[in-house]
């Protein structure tokens, strides 16, 4: 009668046949595995647990798919370690126990003993060669322990398994990116956005590796793409805006930086960015607006407050903008830009003995900015007379 009830899923008043019938015979294993096999499908894993307890404990310890359920039931309750001695088990009974080799994998994985995940995916491999999530996990391993090109090598053996498997060319963009080729990770991302046109994340991947090779109107394409399937999508507008910056288009930047802040008012970076492109456009007033909320959510951020310094700069606030940009200084020593901003207002200030120390400093950190290379050709002068 369970096994009835079990087959229409109706787990509960299966569970209620299988009491009645281990009330009669308590140590029939077959009812205690089903007993275990409908409360893990009622997702009550502790019930599952003691069920299959009762079995490898008690009835037959030799019994590998009871050792095997009971894992999947620590699984779920997110206890690997108790899940990979179960798995042990398993692999001892077993040794070619392809399922119980891969999640034990899984296990070691959750744990981040990825080393450790890497050995039992090859025990997997060894049974089943053509499993591609097998290799795709492997190829996760791999890309957690920075091996981007065994990682790759992995991925490449389960989309050539499998060349519909949207993770395993998600990963493999991955690995390229984090290897800077950038060319075979669009590659990747190409593959994925066929299989799958609206996944939101290939777009932007695929958009921000246009990006890093200054390809940036192909780089709007995809975020454009991605924001159509989700206009919520906080990096895409914001990836985008960057785009349009990087293209000297501060109005378009600006719209979608705006766009960034309404979807995700405590961005920093976000704010900071909408300041810029209003100080492009010559908003000061509105470029501080920005400014000072990018500080509100990160106090500490240097390049807002040296920006914040340029902004009442120029509407020739000067004192105002000396204390920001000590701030930036304060906040990162090797901020070189604030340098050269404390320069520029300390030569607007006829402060040049100060503002020549600024600038020196700026030079021997790297600066090769015109303006303050003038200024300090200007402020020698000064200072011989």
């Amino acid at each position: 009668m369970g096994v009835a009830y079990k087959k229409q899923g109706n787990y509960k008043k299966a569970i209620a046949c299988y009491d009645k019938a281990i009330e009669i015979n308590g140590e029939d294993e077959k009812t205690w595995m089903y007993k275990g096999f409908a409360n893990y499908a009622l997702k009550n894993y502790d019930e599952a647990i003691s069920c299959y307890n009762e079995v490898t404990e008690i009835i037959n310890p030799k019994n590998s798919d009871a050792w095997n359920n009971t894992a999947l039931a620590y699984e779920k309750l997110k206890n690997y370690k108790k899940a990979i001695e179960c798995y042990d088990k398993v692999t001892k009974l077993n040794p070619k126990n392809l399922d119980a080799w891969f999640h034990k994998g899984l296990s070691y994985n959750n744990l981040k003993n990825y080393k450790k995940a890497i050995e039992c995916y090859d025990k997997a491999i060894k049974i089943n060669p053509k499993s591609e999530n097998i290799w795709n996990n492997k190829g996760f391993a791999y890309e957690k322990l920075k091996n981007y090109k065994k990682a790759i090598e992995c991925y490449d053996k389960a989309t050539k398994i499998n060349p519909k498997h949207e993770k395993a060319w998600q990963n493999k963009g991955d690995s390229y990116e984090k290897l800077e080729n950038y060319k075979k990770s669009v590659e990747c991302y190409n593959k994925l956005t066929k299989l799958n046109p609206k996944d939101k994340d290939a777009w932007f991947d695929k958009g921000f590796a246009y990006g890093e090779q200054k390809n940036y109107k192909k780089a709007i394409e995809c975020y454009d793409n991605a924001t159509k399937i989700d206009p919520k999508h906080e990096d895409s507008w914001f990836n985008k805006g960057l785009s349009y910056t990087n293209l000297k288009n501060p109005k378009k930047s600006l719209f979608c930086y705006d766009k960034a802040t309404k979807i995700d008012p405590k961005s920093e970076k976000a704010w900071y960015c909408k300041g810029n492109a209003h100080y492009e456009l010559k908003n000061p007033k509105k470029s501080l607006f920005c400014y000072d909320k990018a500080i509100n959510i990160n106090p500490k951020y240097s390049e807002a407050h040296n920006n914040m310094g340029n902004a009442l700069f120029l509407i020739k606030k000067y004192n105002d903008a000396l204390v920001c940009v000590n701030k930036a200084i304060k906040f990162d020593k090797n901020n070189v830009n604030a340098y050269e901003t404390k320069c520029s207002i300390l030569y607007s200030l006829k402060k040049y003995s100060q503002a020549l120390t600024a600038g020196e400093k700026s030079v021997k950190m790297g600066s090769k900015d015109k303006d303050t290379l003038h200024e300090i050709k200007k402020i020698k002068k000064i200072l011989k007379k």
